[in-house]
């Protein structure tokens, strides 16, 4: 757990967007292979809050902002928890037991939290970086989720892996469209900051079969 809130602590001494996205990322670097499995394993359900908020205060923000980045890991913390137990059944040969559901949901909860520490908890500009990972994740979770829900039901419509953009009729891809709403808070959180080059830079890196389903303020090439 030092480990990403090293960087944290790191990142706001810098205002470095890019470094404090990095400690968000739901893979662990090649460099630091175990980071994420440290990460989880450095705390507990009965003592999540107490060592993230700890960590956090270290970095000497403005209340508001602490208690907001507290939400923020405490959410992330919760998703690693959910990504490991996935990883680790596929490599045991059982992928088709792995929960991406759970996954998705607990990443969605984690960027909602972000998000509202954008909207109440006084996040500044530079950290926007960190939007840019929680729309890419979300999408390849709720690609990943909507693939274990078809195969439940017994019919794959994907015949591509799950980087690739997703075809047919969204209408039955429920966590991609739900994924959709929620990237479109970002954009708004992007307007509202007059963050045109972030919004494009989120945007373009969604599917074309999502951006069908966003509304954007201003053209795109």
């Amino acid at each position: 757990m030092d480990d990403i809130f090293a960087d944290f602590r790191e990142a706001y001494q810098m205002w470095s967007g890019p470094l404090l996205s990095t400690t968000l990322l739901p893979i662990s670097p090649d460099s630091r292979p175990n980071r994420l499995v440290n990460f989880y394993r450095g705390s507990d359900e009965s003592k999540i809050q107490a060592d993230i908020r700890y960590q956090v205060n270290a970095a000497r923000l403005p209340n508001a902002e602490s208690k907001a980045w507290i939400d923020v890991y405490i959410s992330f913390w919760k998703v690693i928890g959910e990504l490991l137990q996935a990883e680790k059944l596929a490599r045991e040969g059982r992928g088709a037991d792995s929960d991406w559901i759970s996954v998705y949901e607990a990443w969605k909860e984690f960027s909602n939290a972000l998000i509202r520490g954008y909207t109440n908890g006084g996040f500044q500009a530079w950290t926007v970086p960190c939007l840019y990972v929680a729309g890419k994740y979300l999408r390849i979770f709720a690609i990943r989720a909507d693939e274990q829900s078809t195969r439940k039901k017994g019919v794959n419509t994907f015949t591509s892996g799950f980087q690739e953009d997703v075809v047919g009729d969204l209408g039955k891809n429920e966590r991609l469209e739900d994924a959709a709403r929620v990237i479109n808070r970002i954009f708004t959180l992007c307007i509202s900051d007059r963050c045109v080059t972030t919004e494009c830079v989120i945007y373009n890196l969604l599917g074309p079969s999502l951006k069908n389903r966003l509304q954007c303020s201003f053209p795109i090439d």
